[in-house]
């Protein structure tokens, strides 16, 4: 590895660092803090710390420099595998992934719904427009149904049907929540697949 690439890197590591430190503050500004107040105490920390990575994962993938959002990714991926590489293995460095550790251990969370999110937000960059309903549904696989499935494991109620169950309501949610970013008002009858598929305007 060159100079260039490996100062290169450790800015990214950096910037990584700074974003995921800062996830937690932004959500005071946000209604999910008081949603936790209304849960069981028991899963306050765990469901934080999902939000946490989420919220990072999305930082990411939104507001950080352009060219810098892919790499900024890879860095998050990398740290969760290193979560996820058990005893033995080099310790997560970024803050955010330190504190998805409880959740991990205690609640059995597997790794693939936290990729799958990381996944959705590299495909942001690449793709800002689905051809077709199938292909909005396949990216909601990625970008909202991992969700659900955390929670479901946070809880304790995780099983293949409730997860199916789980995914019907979380690509609802994300259905509608593109259907209010559409720009101009459209009738049911006329709404086409790619007048409500893109992800930023």
């Amino acid at each position: 590895m060159t100079r260039d690439a490996t100062r290169s890197d450790d800015a990214s590591a950096a910037l990584a660092r700074v974003i995921t430190s800062q996830a937690g503050a932004q959500s005071a500004d946000e209604n999910f803090p008081v949603a936790l107040r209304l849960l069981p105490r028991r899963h306050r920390q765990h469901l934080a710390a999902v939000y946490g990575f989420a919220r990072s994962a999305d930082d990411m993938g939104d507001e950080a420099p352009p060219g810098e959002r892919l790499r900024l990714l890879d860095e998050l991926d990398a740290d969760l595998s290193r979560l996820y590489a058990g005893p033995g293995g080099e310790a997560p460095r970024l803050e955010v992934i330190q504190a998805l550790a409880p959740a991990v251990a205690q609640c059995a969370i597997p790794a693939q719904p936290f990729r799958d999110l990381i996944q959705a937000n590299r495909q942001d960059q690449q793709v800002t427009r689905y051809q077709t309903f199938d292909e909005l549904l396949a990216y909601c696989r990625l970008s909202a149904n991992p969700v659900g499935r955390i929670v479901l494991h946070v809880f304790g109620a995780a099983t293949p049907h409730r997860e199916r169950l789980s995914d019907l309501v979380c690509t609802a949610l994300q259905l509608a929540e593109h259907w209010q970013d559409v720009a101009a008002p459209k009738t049911c009858s006329t709404m086409r697949p790619t007048g409500f598929a893109d992800r930023r305007q």
